[in-house]
């Protein structure tokens, strides 16, 4: 992705990301000179230029002939960012107190987008009070979501955590999961990583992950789906625990990769 689309996701327009990259690159110009490096009439330019003062993301020195202007360095533009988008969510939270927040619906919601999918998954997980099944792969186990898991780990005695690393590795700071071992094999059946979880017998949130950009997720608190969705997370603990007790017994009966166990249709 580009600066200029960078910078628009950052509040600017694309003119006015045009004149940025513009004065961090040739430093400070007049604004003629902004308006001939970037390619903006000068019929436009100084309304932009005015806006941008404005806003504190750009700066003019007008003791000489003619003004001259500069861009504040990159560093300065992000602290400046962060602290504008910092206000503004502290005012929001302020302003939502007060508005009632209705949870009690049984439908299902859709999620297609991967950090609202993890965002959401790492709320359910700190809100969860008394049970807490998970099933999550590897590659979304970050620290922060570790942390929040161990947390609930300590809190909550009806907790269970099942873990999918496709290279079998199993490399985490998690104080207790299954470690499930048939990565491969779950693979071929989904076609893709994902994650579910299931709060208090009441809150579920399942997501299929074919890459960050290929998301497709539902959340709910129909009371029915999550206790299926649980008994599914429960049934595979129990499995993972026969087999982690028995498994040579298992190996000599059914194979190294214990396939045959699975051909249920035989």
């Amino acid at each position: 992705m580009s600066i200029i689309n960078k910078l628009k996701e950052m509040n600017f327009s694309e003119n006015e990301a045009k004149i940025y990259i513009t004065l961090l690159k040739y430093g400070k110009s007049t604004g003629y000179e902004i308006s001939k490096y970037s390619g903006i009439p000068r019929s436009k330019i100084y309304n932009h230029l005015e806006t941008m003062l404005s806003r504190g993301v750009i700066e003019i020195n007008s003791t000489e002939k003619v003004n001259l202007y500069r861009a504040i360095s990159p560093d300065e533009l992000i602290n400046l960012s962060r602290k504008s988008l910092n206000n503004t969510l502290n005012s929001f939270e302020e302003l939502v107190k007060n508005i009632p927040l209705i949870n009690d619906d049984e439908e299902i919601w859709e999620i297609e987008d991967y950090n609202s999918l993890i965002l959401k998954f790492e709320e359910i997980i700190s809100n969860a009070k008394n049970s807490l099944y998970i099933q999550i792969w590897s590659e979304e186990l970050n620290e922060d979501l570790t942390n929040s898991i161990n947390k609930k780990i300590d809190e909550i005695e009806k907790s269970v955590v099942i873990l999918y690393d496709k290279n079998q590795k199993y490399k985490t700071n998690l104080k207790k999961y299954f470690a499930h071992g048939f990565e491969m094999e779950r693979l071929e059946d989904m076609s893709n990583r994902w994650i579910s979880v299931i709060a208090d017998d009441e809150i579920f949130l399942y997501g299929g992950i074919l890459s960050d950009k290929d998301v497709s997720g539902v959340y709910t608190r129909n009371k029915f789906l999550s206790f299926f969705a649980k008994e599914y997370v429960k049934h595979d603990a129990y499995c993972l625990k026969l087999i982690d007790k028995f498994r040579s017994e298992l190996i000599s009966e059914y194979g190294k990769d214990m396939k045959e166990i699975r051909d249920i249709y035989s």
